[in-house]
């Protein structure tokens, strides 16, 4: 029997993957590989300032390796594929009539988390972004000059264009972040359904746990500035020698460091609240794809628009 898979979540960072991967991992008839993003089938990896080919010029044998599983329903999760623009067509090449699963959350709220998201990492945008380099605090509205690929991917619309270029509308899972809040539920149910498991009422202990929750910069922490002035110095120094940033990729040194970071110059708080006038453009910018996704989907998306 020759071995593939069954499904691939797509997208989109920062909108539940994490948490609907881990449910799906506990069910006893699907497997996922316990790296739950492979990243294979993408061209980008991070800010699209290099290309992440590595995976790739592996060949599909590799990728196929992860998803050694006498479970009979097989798949992972890369967010990053979503808006990529060769995830589509590779995957397309390779697995024709795979399952895709797509989470879309409001464009805002996601990118205002991924801006947090990336905060303990700034050395990476600081090393791209001369702008970046020595500000001693990335605000949001900073980010937002910069974050042209993060921005991007909140045109949910016009990014499923492609993936319906080449799949049928069948085998696309569209759900909502706001399923995951409000039915979680239903929308497991669901989904086990479009993946044709025999046990659709399954439970998953990840059911009763939040999704990932943000944690903030304590700027008033030691550590945080201390991290801070850190990052503004060692970025200077990948801008004079980039090989080093290969070596930090390599040996994961950017996670642990993110880890780091998190642990001690950061506290459990709720996100302040976006700047008015900042939303407002936001809201202004995504507005024609939400209404044509609202549209296409059948799903009142009106509260996205709201300020």
């Amino acid at each position: 029997m020759e071995k593939t898979i069954n499904f691939i979540g797509i997208g989109t960072p920062k909108s539940g993957t994490t948490w609907l991967a881990k449910c799906l991992s506990e069910h006893p008839e699907i497997f996922i590989p316990e790296k739950k993003e492979i990243h294979f089938f993408n061209k980008y990896d991070y800010c699209e300032k290099f290309e992440f080919e590595e995976n790739y010029k592996k060949g599909i044998e590799w990728y196929l390796s992860h998803f050694n599983s006498e479970k009979p329903i097989k798949g992972e999760f890369s967010p990053s594929y979503f808006s990529d623009p060769l995830a589509y067509k590779r995957i397309k090449e390779h697995f024709p009539n795979i399952k895709l699963i797509v989470i879309f959350r409001n464009p805002i709220e996601r990118l205002y988390s991924s801006y947090f998201y990336v905060l303990p990492s700034s050395f990476v945008l600081r090393k791209y972004f001369e702008e970046l380099k020595n500000l001693k605090y990335i605000t949001f509205e900073d980010y937002l000059k910069v974050a042209k690929w993060d921005i991007d991917i909140g045109f949910y619309y016009k990014h499923l264009q492609k993936w319906l270029s080449v799949f049928d509308r069948e085998q696309i899972f569209i759900c909502f972040h706001d399923d995951i809040v409000n039915n979680p539920e239903k929308l497991l149910k669901d989904l086990y359904e479009f993946l044709g498991v025999n046990e659709t009422s399954y439970i998953p202990e990840s059911l009763k746990r939040k999704e990932n929750v943000g944690v903030l910069p304590d700027t008033s922490s030691k550590w945080y500035k201390l991290f801070n002035k850190f990052e503004i110095m060692f970025s200077k120094s990948l801008y004079k020698y980039p090989q080093v940033y290969n070596v930090v990729r390599k040996l994961n040194l950017g996670k642990i460091y993110q880890n780091m970071y998190k642990k001690l110059a950061y506290k459990r708080d709720k996100k302040p609240e976006m700047r008015k006038e900042t939303k407002e453009y936001l809201i202004n910018l995504y507005r024609d794809d939400i209404l044509s996704l609202s549209e296409f989907t059948g799903r009142d998306l009106s509260h996205w628009l709201k300020i």
